[in-house]
Order: C-alpha cells, then sequence, then structure tokens
C-alpha cells in the first residue's frame, strides 16, 4: 500500500535489509560493537571508531551514565539525528538530511532488541524536529512549514507488519497542524502537547497546545519563557522541566532543571540543576527516574567537517543516559 517514491531511499532500505553484507574487507576483520569497550561504536560509512565513553565522561563529573547500547543509530551520510521518543514498542528517531530533495525520515527501533525496523520518508528538505507520543499518535516537529505533523501509532504498527526493512514514504499519510511558534522541539505531558522554539540569542517561548479529537484541531493554551539554544524538553512525573540546549559543534550542550515551567519562565536562569555535556545535545526523554539524550555529533559534516566549519569535538553516535 505504501511504496517508497525514491530510488535512492529503496537502495538504502536495500542495504539496511540485507543487514549492510556489501562491506570491505576491512570493515569485516573489524570486531562488532559487542567486543568494543563500553560505549564504543564504528561509523559504519568511513569505518571512524568513536569512544562515546571518553567523550562524554570529560563532561561529566560525579554522575552515572551510560549509553543504550541496544540502539544502534544507523546513519547516512547526510543525516542528522533531532527527535527521540519512546513507546511501548519502540524506539523512534527522526531525523533531516543534508541533500537537497532527500526526504527526512523516522527510523524505528524495537525497544526490546534495538533491531532496525522500519524508516517512514517525511518532507523533502525540510528540518525534522523533535517528535513524541501521546499514547495513540505520533506527532513530529516541521519547523520548515511552522506546523507539526500527525501520525496515528496503529498505522506505525501496521506498517513494521507489512514493510519490515524498508523505507517509506508517508508525506501523504500525516495530517498537518499549524502552530503559533516556530516548532523545534516537543513533549507530551498532562494532556497537553508542550512545543518549544529554538532561538540562538535571546529567550524564546514553549507554548502548551490541546488537541481536540472530535474538532480535529489544536488549541494553544499558556506560553512560557524558555531560555535560548533549547533542542528538547521533557517533563518529570512532578512536573519538573527538563530542557537540552546547545548550539554549535564546539560548544557545550546544557541540561538545565526547573521545578516547574512557571517558575521557568518568571527567570529562565532559575534553574534547579545544570549539567554540562558534549556538543550537539538535541531531543531528550525522562523516563524512569533516567533521562535520555540524542546527539546529532557524528552526522558527516560534525564528524568529518565536511562542510568547512570544523570537525565536532566530541561525536556521539549512542543514545546517553543519565541517572537522576
Amino acid at each position: 500500500m505504501w511504496t517508497s517514491k525514491n530510488k535512492k531511499l529503496c537502495a538504502v532500505s536495500l542495504a539496511l535489509m540485507l543487514g549492510l553484507t556489501m562491506i570491505s574487507k576491512q570493515e569485516k576483520d573489524t570486531p562488532g560493537d559487542n567486543h568494543l569497550s563500553s560505549g564504543a561504536s564504528i561509523v559504519r560509512g568511513n569505518m571512524v571508531k568513536i569512544d562515546n565513553y571518553a567523550n562524554v565522561s570529560k563532561y561529566i563529573n560525579n554522575r552515572t551514565f551510560s549509553f543504550l547500547d541496544r540502539i544502534e543509530i544507523l546513519q547516512d551520510e547526510e543525516e542528522y539525528p533531532q527527535g527521540l521518543c519512546f513507546t511501548e514498542d519502540y524506539v523512534l528517531i527522526s531525523s533531516y538530511s543534508g541533500i537537497r530533495n532527500e526526504l527526512g525520515k523516522i527510523k524505528i527501533y524495537d525497544r526490546t532488541t534495538g533491531e532496525y525496523l522500519i524508516s517512514l520518508g517525511m518532507d523533502e528538505d525540510s528540518h525534522l524536529g523533535g517528535l513524541t507520543f501521546d499514547g495513540k499518535y505520533i506527532w513530529v516537529c516541521n519547523s520548515s512549514k511552522m506546523a507539526i505533523e500527525r501520525l496515528p501509532y496503529a498505522l506505525i504498527q501496521q506498517m513494521v507488519r507489512d514493510n519490515k526493512g524498508q523505507i517509506i514514504d508517508i508525506r501523504n499519510l500525516v495530517d498537518m497542524y499549524h502552530v503559533n511558534n516556530i516548532p523545534s522541539c516537543i513533549t507530551y505531558y498532562d494532556g497537553q502537547l508542550w512545543i518549544a522554539t529554538h532561538s540562538i540569542w535571546t529567550n524564546a517561548i514553549m507554548i502548551g497546545y490541546h488537541y481536540d479529537e472530535i474538532e480535529n484541531r489544536l488549541y494553544s493554551l499558556s506560553s512560557f519563557w524558555i531560555p535560548s539554544k533549547v533542542q528538547g524538553v521533557t517533563f518529570s512525573e512532578k512536573g519538573e522541566v527538563y530542557l537540552s540546549t546547545s548550539y554549535g559543534r564546539k560548544n557545550d550542550s546544557y541540561i538545565k532543571k526547573y521545578e516547574s515551567v512557571y517558575v521557568m519562565s518568571k527567570d529562565v536562569h532559575d534553574y534547579i540543576e545544570k549539567i554540562k555535556l558534549p556538543p550537539c545535545a538535541e531531543e531528550i526523554v525522562y523516563k524512569d527516574k533516567k533521562l535520555y539524550v540524542l546527539f546529532e555529533s557524528a552526522g558527516k559534516k560534525y564528524l568529518e567537517g565536511t562542510d568547512g566549519k570544523g570537525k565536532s569535538i566530541a561525536p556521539i553516535n549512542k543514545i546517553l543516559i543519565i541517572e537522576e
């Protein structure tokens, strides 16, 4: 029912289904990730080894952290992870493509085993951002269209069953809802979709939205001030707010924890805790007293400096887990 309209995407999906069997002699002789040191992995395209543990440990002091090792973030040459969310079945990661006219993607992994399952192709040339799950729908930020897009979770489950290992063009299968602020990252908490805007130099805003399923529309509720450079937002069960802030491959990222959205909006500097992280931290998820952090610093332009802006000083291609 769903077919890819892009031959390049089909070729990539075929390589994924075959388990990347067409590899060089050098890679065949390289031990798998499970034989490397904790947090270490290999970027398959060019055999660059990344020691995630070393790149994180020099930033985090006196705090327990690890990596979600069962998820191998497969990256194309110009693919840049942005959003992260968990469902009862899957881990979803959104990314945009650095190649003109290429589709952005949502990659889906089995939550228990970490197996790569399927990719969902989204708008080409769009800067896909954060994504979240409200229990029934997946919501994705599309800042290029100043909108969020909705995809039924039941449809995703069916796609995984019927099209495992493929890349599926779903541009005609999503519903789009325009919002009042540029959607960079998103989370679902207390019956609301919380959408935050990324600003480089000045404070930005986060707006809570209510989705009325009967009327099939979003209603904006309250607006809150947030600091600059926000890339991810999540809430604890107590209503505490966690933000990830970052900008640039050579600048530190930070996790900022606030007592509530009201305290944060009154004074963005009134945070309970501030944790320094390697550059390029993106979306975060709070779950079971742990923070899960996604990075885009292992994308090609950051890893190799192909855009002429230098290389990432601490590339990370695993999902970082920080104990509360």
